[in-house]
Parts: C-alpha cells; structure tokens; sequence
C-alpha cells in the first residue's frame, strides 16, 4: 500500500466522521444536540471535499492506489462506526465541535 494509505485513510476518516456528525442522530449523541443547519451544511461539504480528495489521490496510484483507496476508505468507515458505538464523544471532539456538559 506504501505512501498512499498513510495519505488516504486520515482524509478518509476526516470525511466518514464529518459526514456522521452531519446526521442528527450522531451529532445528538456525541455534542448533546441536534445538528444546526448551518454547521450541517458545512459538515457535509467538508466530508464530501475530505472523500473527492482521497479519491483523487487514490486514482494517482492507478491500480495499487484503488486498492488503497477502497482498503483506506472501509478501514476508515469501520473505525467512524466504532467510535460512534463506543465513545461518541471523542469522535465530536476530533472534529472540533463544541460537546455539551450533563447526561
């Protein structure tokens, strides 16, 4: 897999992470509210940019680099999905985004 993982998997994970923030099931649970529409909006132009370039640097690689790409990208989305289930908050906080104090 060489340079390109290491270079496609964190814009993967930026991108899955952004785009779960983006739903308001997600962000309630990690942030403690829903999702304004505003901040959706951004979230999900950040993650679609974060996806197109990962994407665009797999396709570099022609073969090798789809490969990488695909590996990176369900790698990415399986640790997205591991840390909403477990540790919801910790994936607000990656992202920056303000977490409410209380149950």
């Amino acid at each position: 897999m060489g340079w390109l993982g290491f270079v496609i998997a964190p814009l993967c994970f930026a991108g899955f992470a952004a785009m779960a923030m983006s739903m308001d099931r997600h962000h309630r649970d990690a942030a403690g509210g829903p999702c304004p529409a505003p901040l959706r909006r951004r979230l999900r132009r950040l993650a679609w940019s974060f996806l197109a370039t990962a994407a665009a640097i797999a396709l570099i690689g022609r073969s090798v680099g789809i490969v990488a790409g695909v590996l990176s990208a369900s790698m990415a989305a399986a640790a997205v999905a591991g840390l909403l289930g477990v540790r919801p908050r910790v994936l607000a906080r990656l992202l920056a985004i303000p977490v409410r104090r209380g149950p």
